[in-house]
This record gives C-alpha cells, sequence and structure tokens, in this order.
C-alpha cells in the first residue's frame, strides 16, 4: 500500500513541478516583454535573463529526461540568444551546461543492469544533441559579428558622408558670407578664386600644386569669335594673367556649351589649356559655368598634375559655388559700372562748371567791370565839376 500511494504520488508531483517551471518561464517572459516595451533593459539585466533561461531548460531536461530530442529545439533558444546577443564564444559557454544536462537520461541506465546497447544509444543521443547545441552557439556569433562589422562600417561611411556635407554647407555659408562682405569687383574675383581653391580642396585629396583660374567673357576678337580673359587665378605663372583664350574649344568650349561642369582626363590633348604657360604637367581638369539664366559670363577653371584627380564629387561642389559666387560676381559688376557712370556724371558736372566759369569770365565779367569803371569814371567828372563850381 505505501509502494502503491509513493507511485501514485510521484507523477502527480512531476506535473506540478513541471507546471511551476512553466508557469515561471511564462512570467519571465512577460517580465522581459514589459522591459522591452517601457525601453528599459540594461546590459546586466541581459546577463540575468540569459542564465535564468539556460537555467529553465536544464529544469525542463531534468523534469522530462525521456523526452530530451523533443526538447532539443528549446534547449537551443537560450544557446542561440547567447550567440547573437554576444559573440561566438558567449554561445558556446552557454552550450556547456545545456549539453551537460543531456547526460540526465544516462543516470537511470546506470542504476539498472548495463546494456551496452541502451547505454550507446543514449550516449549518441547525448552527443549528437550536444553538437547540435554547440553549432547553434557557435554558428551565430561570426555571421551576427559580420553583420555588425558591416553595419558599423555602413554607419561610419553615412557619418563620415554627414560629416563632409556638414562642412561642405558651413563652406558655401561662409563661402556666402565672405563674398557677400565686398562689391570690388577685383577683390572679387581674387576671393572667388581664393574660396574656389579652399573648397576644392575640402574633396579627397588636397592638391596644393592645383592650377585655378577664373576665365570670364571681355568682349569679341577680330573675327567674332567669343573669347575669354584670365580675370583672375592661383598658382599660374604672370604669362598667363590677362591672357585671352578661345570660348568655344576643347574642355571650356564643351563646359559653355552644355551649361554643366565638365571633367576630362587628357588635358595635353586640349589645344586650348595646353595653350596655357602653367599647364605644362596637368594631367587632369575641371571646368566649371559661371552662368545666370540663360546667360554665361565665363568660366572657373582647375587643373591638377594628378591623373583622374578630379570626381563627381568635386562637379557637385564646384556647381554649387559657380551658382553662389556669379551672383556676387553679377553685384560687384554692377556696382562697378554705376561706380564708372557715377564717375562719369561727377567729370561732366566738373566740366560743365569750368566751362561756365570761362564764359562768365570772358563775357559778362568783363562787361560788368566795364561798366565799374565807366561809373567811376563819371563820378570822377561829376566831382570836379562840383568842385570848380564852389572856386
Amino acid at each position: 500500500m505505501v509502494g502503491e500511494s509513493l507511485l501514485s504520488r510521484q507523477p502527480t508531483t512531476n506535473l506540478t513541478r513541471l507546471l511551476v517551471l512553466v508557469g515561471v518561464g511564462l512570467g519571465l517572459n512577460g517580465i522581459y516583454a514589459g522591459l522591452l516595451w517601457s525601453k528599459f533593459f540594461p546590459s546586466w539585466l541581459t546577463v540575468i535573463a540569459a542564465i535564468l533561461d539556460a537555467v529553465l531548460a536544464i529544469g525542463l531536461m531534468i523534469m522530462l529526461p525521456r523526452h530530451a530530442q523533443l526538447l532539443l529545439p528549446l534547449m537551443m533558444v537560450p544557446v542561440m540568444l547567447a550567440g547573437l546577443r554576444w559573440n561566438a564564444e558567449a554561445g558556446l559557454l552557454m552550450a556547456l551546461p545545456v549539453a551537460l544536462s543531456y547526460g540526465v537520461p544516462l543516470v537511470p541506465l546506470l542504476s539498472e543492469e548495463i546494456d551496452r546497447v541502451k547505454v550507446i544509444n543514449a550516449l549518441l543521443e547525448a552527443a549528437a544533441s550536444a553538437i547540435v547545441l554547440f553549432i547553434a552557439g557557435g554558428l551565430p556569433g561570426p555571421f551576427i559579428r559580420q553583420q555588425l562589422d558591416l553595419a558599423a562600417e555602413e554607419n561610419e561611411t553615412e557619418l563620415k558622408s554627414l560629416r563632409v556635407a556638414t562642412e561642405r554647407g558651413k563652406l558655401i555659408s561662409e563661402m556666402a558670407l565672405t563674398l557677400g562682405s565686398t562689391l570690388n569687383y577685383r577683390k572679387v574675383l581674387r576671393t572667388m578664386i581664393d574660396l574656389a581653391f579652399s573648397a576644392m580642396a575640402e574633396v579627397g585629396i588636397k592638391d596644393e600644386s592645383a592650377i585655378a583660374m577664373v576665365l570670364l567673357f571681355e568682349g569679341d576678337s577680330e573675327n567674332g569669335a567669343e573669347r575669354l580673359t584670365v580675370a583672375a587665378g592661383r598658382n599660374i605663372g604672370r604669362s598667363d594673367e590677362g591672357r585671352r583664350v578661345s570660348g568655344e574649344e576643347g574642355l571650356i568650349g564643351r563646359t559653355i556649351r552644355t551649361a554643366e561642369a565638365t571633367i576630362t582626363n587628357n588635358v595635353q590633348k586640349d589645344r586650348v589649356l595646353t595653350s596655357f604657360a602653367s599647364t605644362p604637367g596637368c594631367r587632369s581638369a575641371i571646368c566649371a559655368p559661371l552662368r545666370a539664366g540663360l546667360n554665361t559670363y565665363g568660366v572657373v577653371l582647375f587643373c591638377s598634375t594628378e591623373p583622374h584627380f578630379y570626381s563627381e564629387e568635386h562637379k557637385q561642389l564646384l556647381t554649387t559655388f559657380c551658382s553662389q559666387a556669379i551672383v556676387t560676381l553679377q553685384n560687384a559688376q554692377l556696382f562697378e559700372d554705376l561706380q564708372r557712370e557715377q564717375q562719369k556724371i561727377l567729370e561732366k558736372e566738373a566740366e560743365a562748371r569750368r566751362k561756365l566759369a570761362r564764359d562768365l569770365h570772358d563775357g559778362p565779367t568783363q562787361s560788368i567791370a566795364a561798366i565799374a569803371m565807366r561809373l567811376n569814371f563819371i563820378k570822377m567828372v561829376l566831382q570836379k565839376e562840383d568842385m570848380a563850381k564852389s572856386v
């Protein structure tokens, strides 16, 4: 009677323990979900959660040793989570105690008479399960690490792009402020070339030996073809200052026709570019139009001794720079024209005053002087007559 009572109580006790264990697992997962929803899940809590998951998995194995193979997917959960959360080493470390729990089904075999077939089968099952667990713990680690490295690389690239964009925006803002601070035409030209040089240096590798020029249309040549004059430059020879070149050929002509920035990597084959004394060693060049509306006022030209030096990023930056600079250049040119016209008006006014002074001196002034002399003479005559009468 006592034995039957113990046998009847043991399944009930195991079932109760199993239900308690499952209830604890469900409760913990509910707590995890609540913490994640509230965005409070610190790193130390992650470690505790991983340990509790492993303890629950081992507890299930102890409670249900006869269903070890059915529990394998559930046993893999804490192992894979450890590998995914941290690395392969953490996954393997988590797999070790879980794999050792697969030795629980071997305990009843040791208390009975040793059956080699059962022992071998149990060992093979335990070994297979352990191998699966170790694979589950070690495999996600490298994959996750690779994904994390790729994500970090992408983030770094994006951060670098944002940093470059921020610096570029700051540079353009400073450029607009600097260009807008003066209306002196020549000073604007010098500032333009210096700022363009600084802007281009912000992209990629800096080339301090690069040649930069601002070329503007200044009338037509003898045969009627439009020509450009070097109005400002940097790192150019004196012989190139004020040089006039054709605006219809080569890189410059293509830039003016298409009204967009153009790059060439064959400077030596460009007859216009090789006509400059400063470009014998240059191998790549970029040219952008100074354009407002449908009118092109000139171009900005950069030449480098490095092959394939300029890129699409240089094109975008130089185009942005030229669109900002042409407004200031127009304002400076209009201001200079206004000053020139004002000076002409002042000169004409001064000339008119001088002419009026000459006319007054030659005509009415002399007549008035003659009248004054006659009046003085008459006065003297009258005074003499009065004196004679009194005598």
